[in-house]
């Protein structure tokens, strides 16, 4: 997908972004991913942070919530509609500093500080430059500050899913834990772990909102990760890496 497609594409979800969100088991498995992304804030005196993709704040609101007082948050989207909704939503956010529009798969990170913890999740799977991304976050680090981001899994069912982006049916981009550690190592980063949160297609989290289909959902979740581990056939990778 192109940088004007993408674009147009996040604009035009404005607010409705957080419906995705809504449903009782999408919240469990959001739950999930932000108690991972908040435990991977450094434990030092004036962490600065990045998020990228802010979308309606759900990674933003986590890390403000979670991170000391002292913590100082930044955020960046490529939709000027996203960067307003959080502006409006955090305005009030000592924190939050500044949320600004950049297309990271064009432009460089617009602040000139180095970040303890740059968060970017389900962003780079629609872009086809996401290496080199990466690169740019890699430069942006200060010396042992951490990476999270996602990535969709090539060994997992959604691969068979037909999961697309947008109406125009662009492929999100696949990829793997092999790959990724290969990628993340040439560029400099280590310490690299990878988990998922989900084994089961992305479907299954919108068919029913009964709470015993959800506690039932869930139940076979940890099945499958106790069965066959963190990663194994996950179908959103997590990751976090160090400089």
């Amino acid at each position: 997908m192109n940088s004007k497609s993408n674009k147009k594409y996040w604009d035009s979800w404005n607010s409705r972004y957080s419906d995705v969100w809504k449903p009782l088991a999408r919240q469990e498995m959001s739950k999930k991913e932000t108690d991972y992304i908040v435990s991977k804030i450094p434990s030092k005196k004036n962490p600065r942070i990045l998020d990228i993709g802010v979308g309606n704040g759900r990674i933003l609101a986590a890390l403000s919530k979670k991170s000391t007082r002292n913590t100082t948050i930044y955020g960046l989207d490529i939709s000027q509609k996203m960067v307003e909704i959080c502006n409006d939503r955090f305005y009030d956010n000592k924190k939050i500093k500044k949320i600004e529009v950049c297309d990271l798969s064009l432009d460089t990170i617009p602040y000139k500080t180095k970040f303890s913890l740059i968060t970017i999740i389900r962003v780079l799977k629609y872009n086809s430059n996401w290496k080199k991304m990466l690169k740019k976050m890699y430069d942006q680090l200060e010396s042992g500050g951490g990476l999270v981001f996602t990535m969709p899994n090539n060994q997992s069912v959604s691969i068979f899913s037909g999961d697309t982006f947008s109406d125009q049916n662009t492929p999100i981009i696949y990829t793997n834990p092999s790959n990724l550690k290969k990628v993340l190592r040439s560029i400099g980063f280590k310490n690299i772990e990878i988990l998922a949160f989900s084994k089961l297609p992305n479907f299954l989290y919108h068919l029913s909102n009964h709470k015993y289909y959800v506690r039932f959902l869930i139940a076979s979740e940890r099945l499958l990760e106790t069965i066959f581990g963190n990663a194994l056939f996950g179908r959103e990778l997590f990751i976090f890496c160090s400089k």
